[in-house]
């Protein structure tokens, strides 16, 4: 069962790699060299495998990924360095008392399509970098096969204060308007267009909010695609939806409340897959094979949870839909009652 815990802390390891490797030049040049083509010109493979590692002083390990070339001289100064300053903290948030420092350690074996990694990871939580470069050594020498989707984030703006039988008008207008606001949001960012970014798309939804106690009520939910490139995309989702809130709210009539970076990435994902012999995964209590029955047992489970929550979320939508058309009704009848009276 060690086995199943490791790979379950190196999943949650490589989570933990995406984290925060581009706040800022130095510490991206930094992390760039720890990949095999650190040194360009060298003509020998690197590998990450490296040997009792573990056992090492701290300034062993970085001359051993020196001399394994995957840091530079240059990133070795930057990791030696003090960090960020307090006089810099000062200035890039409010009420400063100090800095935070965290561990930075590295996974070793790592093999992803075809080339040798050494993984800084920042974190706090012991025995992940240990699992990661576990799991890493037993993928060698194929090591992971890993996609990625092209970097588009969501940028969600709620159009508000629209009467129930101007929904569609409006929402028919934005559609009507989304070239004009393509461009509005892409001459906000010329640089990004130069780097292959922009708007990648914009669609419009209808939102009931059913609240115990309240009045049901429909909103516009208006939503576009911006690949960001490198970029995280907070700031930059942001800032075009702020730009584009005017206009928004021009085109539909209504009121733009919520207008922020979803949280919800479905378009900018990250797929890897590896395959792993019995053999590698046998430990002194188990064979490999029951190892991976284990494994794939918990991940059945999983799966199976994650279909139970689809199908409550499918049975809410589908009595919002139900509640909608209730309402609908009730404002026809009343309309119709309405035209009666005035007879």
């Amino acid at each position: 069962m060690r086995a199943m815990a490791g790979c379950g802390s190196a999943l949650r390891g490589v989570a933990k790699m995406r984290g925060e490797a581009m706040r800022g030049e130095a510490m991206a040049h930094t992390l760039r060299c720890f990949s095999s083509t650190a040194d360009k010109n060298s003509s020998s493979p690197r590998s990450s495998r490296i040997s009792k590692f573990h056992a090492l002083t701290v300034s062993q390990r970085l001359a051993a990924l020196q001399e394994a070339g995957f840091v530079s001289q240059e990133a070795l100064k930057a990791l030696e360095g003090e960090g960020l300053e307090l006089k810099q903290a000062d200035q890039m948030i409010e009420n400063v008392l100090g800095t935070f420092k965290v561990p930075m350690g590295v996974a070793l074996n790592m093999i992803v399509n075809g080339r040798d990694y050494v993984v800084p990871m920042v974190l706090e939580e012991p025995s992940v970098v240990a699992a990661v470069s576990n799991v890493s050594r037993m993928a060698r020498p194929e090591g992971f096969v890993a996609e990625s989707d092209d970097p588009v984030m969501i940028g969600q703006m709620n159009v508000l204060n629209i009467e129930e039988g101007k929904l569609d008008g409006a929402a028919s207008a934005l559609r009507a308007n989304f070239d004009k606001l393509t461009a509005m949001a892409n001459e906000l960012h010329p640089r990004l267009l130069q780097r292959g970014g922009g708007i990648r798309g914009m669609e419009v939804k209808r939102i009931v909010y059913d609240e115990p106690g309240e009045k049901a009520e429909t909103n516009l939910v208006f939503n576009f695609f911006l690949d960001c490139r490198d970029a995280m995309g907070a700031n930059i989702v942001n800032t075009t939806a702020e730009h584009l809130t005017e206009e928004v709210e021009k085109i539909t009539g209504g009121k733009v409340g919520l207008r922020i970076l979803s949280n919800l990435a479905d378009r900018r994902l990250v797929r890897s897959s590896v395959k792993i012999p019995f053999d590698r995964l046998a430990t002194k209590d188990m064979d490999g094979k029951a190892v991976a029955q284990g494994i794939a047992a918990q991940q059945q489970q999983q799966q199976q949870q994650q279909q139970q929550q689809q199908q409550q979320q499918q049975q809410q939508q589908q009595q919002q839909q139900q509640q909608q058309q209730q309402q609908q009704q009730q404002q026809q009848q009343q309309q119709q009652q309405q035209q009666l009276d005035e007879i």
